[in-house]
């Protein structure tokens, strides 16, 4: 997984409900693997993984998977 290409999904408005939680899975994985501090830190915390996780609360809300 590349950061760069986490980054340009994220950038991505047109992401279908499926995507934004995949894209979400996707980041959580990245920050279990073995990477870069800096590239981490793109994500978490307070980076695009926070403004992913919102988008996907959402999501998880209106399709009834959060109550």
């Amino acid at each position: 997984m590349d950061i760069n290409d986490l980054t340009k999904r994220f950038e991505n408005k047109e992401n279908t409900d499926e995507e934004w939680l995949q894209l979400e899975k996707d980041m959580i994985q990245f920050l279990d693997e073995d990477h870069p501090a800096e590239e981490k830190k793109r994500l978490s915390p307070l980076g695009q993984l926070e403004v992913v996780t919102i988008i996907c609360d959402g999501i998880k809300r209106r399709k009834g998977m959060i109550k």
